[in-house]
């Protein structure tokens, strides 16, 4: 089959960011994500709740109009959400915030709870669920693995072992955005 083309990123960073975006529409839940990935790969609960990466901002330094406007909306109070950030999210990252520093972060306390439980999952099949075991897998039995995990359904798993493994077969079948775009090729209404 084709490959999606996108980068492929680890299980567990896919999965998590699964779940961010569970039932959240694309703005907020890519500005959660960047604030939990601050977070995460920072380490500490005060980048959580502070929302930057707690570097340099480049405030007009270069002269580039990016950089002017970032100033000016700095000086008027706007914070922009930090930028993405490159490294994978892993367990561990996980395992070194609290679930009230993930939900500073801009996550429920469902997402963060799912997410620490993800987490602790991965960790204790670390010898097992590695990234070479999952690509082993045929896509049910990745799906039914994910799936087995508390806040992941078929759903989240299908999205995060398309971006994650690469699996371009695997249809997200009750997703809302493909109904939608069926029922406006074929007909039968709004399809939600």
């Amino acid at each position: 089959s084709a490959r999606p083309p996108h980068a492929r990123r680890p299980v567990f960073d896919a999965l998590v960011r699964a779940v961010v975006y569970q039932q959240l529409a694309g703005a907020a839940a890519d500005a959660i994500w960047r604030r939990l990935q601050v977070a995460l790969l920072a380490g500490t609960d005060a980048a959580a709740a502070g929302g930057g990466s707690g570097g340099h901002t480049g405030g007009g330094c270069d002269g580039s109009a990016a950089a002017t406007a970032a100033a000016a909306a700095a000086a008027a109070g706007v914070v922009p959400p930090p930028a993405p950030v490159g490294r994978a999210v892993t367990p561990t990252d996980v395992a070194r915030l609290s679930e009230a520093a993930l939900r500073s972060a801009g996550l429920s306390r469902q997402k963060a709870s799912y997410i620490a439980g993800a987490a602790a999952a991965f960790s204790a099949a670390a010898s097992t669920w590695t990234e070479a075991s999952w690509d082993a897998l045929d896509d049910e039995a990745v799906l039914n693995r994910l799936a087995s995990l508390r806040g992941v359904g078929r759903w989240t798993a299908g999205a995060g072992a398309m971006v994650a493994l690469q699996r371009a077969d695997i249809l997200l079948a009750g997703d809302l955005g493909l109904r939608r775009c069926a029922a406006a090729v074929w007909g039968g209404g709004r399809g939600g």
